[in-house]
């Protein structure tokens, strides 16, 4: 297991045989294991587990179903950039890389589907990249582009593409029309800074200018992050809306279904990272045998190799997997818990402490 951050490396692995390879040697090799992708990844799977729950009972189903999960991603950072070097460091190498040239077979460039190519879902206009800001009704917010999208939502549609989530297990409905799209987007707090996201987006940071920035100390380096005291009022949340639409048969009524779950833990690039990629591995080292992926070898996703294992390993790592009924409610409290904490922590530190 690893947390690589770096889409276009994975590819370009499998496309060099090492992926065959692996599958011969029975090699399992799981990538992205820390915050970029587990809450995506292993929380779209949750979401659509929960998804299945309210049809329980129900008979038969529609010719053909619509699927369709968007993750809501809320950081609170303390005011301050929370990013460690590394994790920038790699953001200047996958820019570097898909501007530059290249001669081999392999993409050069990070799209929603680079590891399902072969997807019938690909031109779907919920599977692009976010450039805007706007106003959403599910989570009563401003939203904009988040700048971890270009990892998370490859690594999902991954999942979703070998797992096949276009498909219900509940109705047995398997039809080769069904499709599945997954987004991914950054709750702000204001418009202000919903369209401050927006702005970076379409118009980022060269990256000879973060190479600058870094070098001139601006930003952190590799090895570099945020202090203990600033990690400790650090905390994230992925809400994720699953919906669901039935085509009816025999001219009954279209049936739609929705809900909402949450993924919520503390500093999520240090301390529940660590969780992460720990409980990944020991998902393979203690309960092989709980892991649907392990025996096919191989690069394959969290969701693929470990599945609802590892949701179960996380909860009692202190990681909340639950249904949530008012998502605004949920975002609300998640930004007033995080301004608390950081007062508090001012509050032990004197009137004129830094985080």
């Amino acid at each position: 297991v690893d947390v690589t951050g770096e889409p276009l490396w994975v590819r370009r692995c499998v496309d060099r045989g090492y992926d065959e390879m692996a599958k011969r040697s029975g090699a399992c090799i799981v990538n992205f294991c820390g915050y970029d992708s587990i809450p995506s990844d292993i929380g779209c799977l949750f979401a659509l587990d929960e998804l299945e729950k309210m049809k329980e009972g129900e008979d038969g189903g529609g010719s053909t179903l619509h699927r369709k999960v968007t993750c809501y991603q809320c950081v609170f950072d303390g005011g301050k950039p929370s990013m460690s070097g590394g994790t920038l460091a790699s953001d200047v190498l996958t820019t570097n890389t898909t501007q530059s040239s290249s001669s081999s077979s392999s993409p050069t460039m990070i799209h929603p589907h680079l590891f399902s190519e072969n997807s019938s879902n690909n031109k779907n206009k919920n599977n692009q990249f976010q450039t805007k800001a706007w106003y959403s009704k599910d989570v009563k917010s401003w939203v904009g582009p988040f700048p971890m999208e270009k990892i998370n939502v490859p690594a999902t549609n991954r999942s979703a593409y070998f797992l096949n989530y276009a498909a219900s297990s509940s109705l047995n409905n398997n039809n080769s029309q069904n499709t599945f799209s997954y987004q991914e987007v950054a709750v702000a707090p204001t418009q202000k800074a919903a369209m401050k996201l927006e702005r970076l987006r379409t118009h980022p940071i060269p990256p000879s200018k973060m190479e600058q920035m870094i070098e001139q100390g601006r930003l952190p380096k590799p090895g570099q992050g945020p202090t203990p005291s600033h990690r400790s009022v650090l905390s994230f949340m992925a809400l994720l809306v699953a919906e669901e639409e039935e085509d009816p048969n025999n001219n009954h009524e279209t049936k739609k279904r929705k809900v909402c779950v949450a993924i919520k833990g503390g500093d999520p690039g240090y301390e529940e990272t660590s969780k992460m990629v720990i409980e990944s591995a020991l998902c393979l080292i203690l309960q092989p045998n709980s892991c649907p992926g392990l025996q096919k070898g191989g690069f394959q996703s969290s969701a693929m190799c470990m599945g609802r294992t590892l949701i179960t390993r996380l909860q009692h790592a202190g990681i909340q997997f639950l249904k949530v009924e008012d998502a605004k409610k949920e975002v609300d409290l998640f930004w007033s818990d995080g301004m608390k904490r950081m007062m508090e922590m001012k509050e032990k530190k004197g009137p004129r402490a830094k985080l």
